[in-house]
């Protein structure tokens, strides 16, 4: 699809597209054209396309649009210079005025990968965004819908918008000057039907990240709860440790509380394969957080399926606990002969 529009105000769009192409305003009115026009210039150009105007005064009398996306039909990503708000715009909005951020903002729009990956708690979400952030053709957010919590999902759908659709300074904050991938990372509950609607309109690539070790996992968000105690952060920057030491100490637990979390990671991890297969719309691939930290080939192939080049990157964030469990477990006698009687047993290898 090739395309661009030329002319773009509250009352008129001029431009040309090599497909239909449809007029959003205010997401709730969609017009069609009001005339096609034959443009000599790209026939001389040697390209393909027809020419269009829309007259929004005529199709709307009377009303004042405050955002208008001009698109192809059927399509969620706005025509290059497709994209106008005249009024509500956030002082860090991208928005027509600014010549260097309009120019970004339909790079955006011309063709990176939406992605979005999918998994529970503690099974590698930050470390993965923290790699494909660290790469210099790509944006990446770590659980983005965490900082609507108190807002409720409707402001998320609305801040998704912004993300897959109106590229913004506060999530864009660097110019990447050949963007192949706009991602984020969404923990998953079995009640998140409207969010993998969403992320079905947007036509994501979805990544499907799991933890093969359940009860490393469980560990980790028991560590990570006593982590909160002291640094308000079930996460720890690696420059942060530099900085500040953490003293770390070890866990007492519970073998019965961390088998009932390992169960409850399970039940979820099956929830979030059922939302899958029934819901999900795009293409999925899988890895699990083991084979994704092991080496470079874990971060290669998720890099490959999202056609990124491979790039040397690193996270930012250290992991919690890892290592030897005695290093980690104030208990470890007790915890293990535990463990041994269940059906967990093999993870203490």
């Amino acid at each position: 699809m090739n395309g661009f529009v030329d002319i773009l105000t509250s009352t008129k769009i001029i431009g040309w597209c090599d497909v239909d192409v449809e007029v959003v305003v205010d997401r709730r009115f969609v017009i069609q054209p009001s005339s096609l026009i034959s443009r000599s210039d790209l026939v001389s150009a040697g390209i393909e396309g027809t020419g269009f105007e829309f007259r929004i005064d005529a199709a709307l009398p009377g009303y004042s649009p405050t955002e208008i996306i001009v698109r192809p039909c059927g399509s969620v990503r706005p025509l290059g210079g497709g994209y106008y708000k005249s009024a509500g715009v956030r002082t860090y909005q991208y928005v027509q005025s600014n010549a260097e951020a309009r120019a970004h903002h339909d790079r955006l729009m011309a063709g990176p990968a939406r992605g979005v990956c999918l998994f529970t708690s503690r099974s590698g979400g930050t470390y993965l965004a923290d790699r494909i952030r660290a790469h210099p053709n790509a944006y990446a957010v770590a659980e983005p819908l965490d900082s609507f919590s108190g807002r409720g999902r409707a402001e998320f759908l609305g801040w998704l918008d912004d993300y897959f659709t109106v590229p913004t300074m506060t999530e864009y904050h660097k110019i990447v000057e050949e963007p192949k991938l706009m991602f984020l990372t969404s923990k998953i509950r079995k009640y998140d039907h409207e969010l993998i609607s969403a992320f079905n309109y947007y036509d994501v690539k979805y990544l499907r990240l799991y933890r093969e070790n359940v009860l490393r996992q469980a560990l980790s968000y028991l560590v990570a709860q006593q982590l909160y105690l002291t640094t308000f952060n079930h996460n720890i920057k690696i420059s942060d440790a530099v900085a500040k030491p953490i003293k770390r100490r070890k866990v007492h637990l519970d073998p019965a509380r961390l088998i009932k979390i390992a169960e409850q990671y399970q039940k979820a991890e099956k929830e979030i394969d059922d939302l899958i297969t029934n819901e999900v719309a795009g293409e999925v691939f899988s890895i699990s957080y083991e084979k994704l930290t092991k080496d470079e080939a874990g971060i290669g192939a998720v890099f490959s399926f999202f056609g990124l080049p491979h790039f040397d990157t690193a996270a930012s964030h250290q992991k919690i606990n890892g290592g030897d469990l005695s290093e980690i477990i104030e208990n470890y006698e007790e915890f293990s002969r535990f463990i041994r009687g269940t059906r967990f047993a093999h993870w203490l290898d």
